[in-house]
């Protein structure tokens, strides 16, 4: 069984055959093409160049086509929005699957974006035999997955509500985590405190400042200690509650541009897990809750096949309950 998958974020489109042999994938590496979307606006042009693309390339029969995107998609087929995504964003809500199914005419499942690389550990990488787990991804934004009994979905961390006197999200909701702390939180802090003559941000720093807070960070400077011990703690306390949610969690997998910056730092991480232990209500039950980097295959260049992995074993799943209904 072969499965076209592509993963479609807000910047590239990546797309590659996953082959099964029974259970087991194996993603065709000479399918593997990766270009920049983030300007393309024309939804049609994305998924031919993309999955259209990569059917042709193959020389075998395809059974279905994954589309990993970023945006809600709870029923696997509705994408109800996607705001950063210039192909979607004006034509949401969208029956995407259904879309997939007219262009391709082959079987079709869409994954939310963090759902995706999170199956993909479950399939590959470090939640690999893991029942029950949670991915939290903090880059510009926070978004997350949970693994439920082996089974991953989708989730929204990020906009879980933890008060902070008003704190505009991008949602266009307040207060909700991912304006606590992300990468755009973290710009938004830097840029307050240098307007207000507490740090001078360095020319070379102005277009990334968050690099420049870690280097600080990793150095010691005060200022910069105290931010990060600050995040740490906001980040441990909504994973602490997320634990207080689901007792039976055993892993936390992480990955994203702000974290995994942050937790290469040692108070940070040190931090986070205090807070995290001190928020739950069962601290003796999680005091040996794994905190794991992401570790599904990568090309040599980098890029992550997690997602692409994830998708297709989405997919399956689906095709096999579909099936077996």
């Amino acid at each position: 069984m072969n499965v076209a998958a592509c993963d479609l974020g807000g910047t590239r489109c990546r797309t590659a055959v996953v082959a099964y042999e029974g259970n087991t994938p194996h993603l065709l590496e000479e399918t593997y093409g990766s270009w920049r979307s983030k300007d393309e606006r024309d939804l049609g042009q994305v998924l031919d160049r993309g999955i259209g693309a990569t059917i042709q390339k193959f020389n075998g029969q395809i059974h279905g086509t994954a589309l990993a995107v970023a945006g809600p998609i709870p029923d696997h087929r509705t994408l109800f929005s996607s705001p950063n995504i210039a192909c979607l964003h004006t034509i949401t809500p969208l029956n995407l699957a259904g879309e997939l199914e007219r262009r391709f005419d082959r079987e079709s499942w869409c994954a939310n974006d963090v759902e995706a690389p999170c199956a993909g550990e479950v399939e590959m990488g470090s939640l690999r035999g893991v029942k029950n787990a949670l991915l939290e991804n903090i880059g510009s934004g926070w978004g997350g997955a949970n693994v439920e009994n082996g089974v991953t979905f989708a989730a929204e961390p990020g906009h879980a509500y933890i008060p902070q006197g008003g704190v505009l999200c991008g949602c266009g909701k307040t207060d909700c985590a991912e304006a606590g702390a992300s990468g755009i939180a973290v710009e938004r802090r830097l840029r307050e405190m240098d307007s207000r003559g507490e740090i001078r941000i360095p020319e070379e720093y102005q277009a990334n400042p968050g690099a420049f807070a870690d280097k600080e960070a990793e150095k010691g400077t005060p200022w910069a200690v105290q931010l990060y011990t600050s995040l740490a703690t906001f980040v441990g306390n909504v994973w602490g509650t997320r634990l207080n949610y689901r007792p039976s969690i055993t892993h936390i997998a992480y990955q994203g541009s702000m974290l995994e910056c942050a937790m290469r730092i040692g108070f940070f991480r040190d931090e986070v897990r205090r807070a995290m232990l001190a928020r739950s209500m069962l601290p003796q039950m999680h005091e040996n809750v794994q905190i794991v980097e992401l570790a599904a295959p990568k090309l040599q260049s980098g890029e992550p096949l997690g997602p692409l992995y994830g998708a297709a074993s989405i997919w399956k799943r689906l095709h096999d309950e579909r099936r077996a209904a």
